[in-house]
């Protein structure tokens, strides 16, 4: 089941996987719609939370500025993504590939 439409920015492609090596997920984020966890030097992505308008929850890996927009803009479309209230950071914002290569 996809419901991620096609971008042409492989969001087909990306992680459904709700697990999380690193584990900064003690932020509370409230009544954040998005939620980026933390930040992992090993990792090539960030996995985003996304609380939908219905209440259902989404969590995909990002690893761009541009795939990360494009992925909330499918499932909290017109979200300012520079607000505090509505997108959480656990750390590093705007921080995407901690992997080297």
């Amino acid at each position: 089941m996809s419901d991620d439409l096609d971008l042409d920015l492989g969001l087909d492609d990306l992680d459904d996987r709700d697990d999380q090596d690193c584990d900064d997920q003690d932020a509370d984020p409230g009544t954040c719609a998005v939620y980026v966890l933390g930040y992992c030097p090993d990792e090539p992505a960030r996995q985003v939370r996304i609380v939908r308008a219905d209440g259902t929850v989404v969590t995909r890996s990002c690893d761009s500025q541009q795939r990360f927009e494009a992925l909330v803009e499918v499932h909290r479309p017109g979200i300012d993504l520079t607000d505090p209230e509505r997108v959480c950071w656990v750390d590093h914002p705007g921080e995407w590939s901690g992997a080297a290569g």
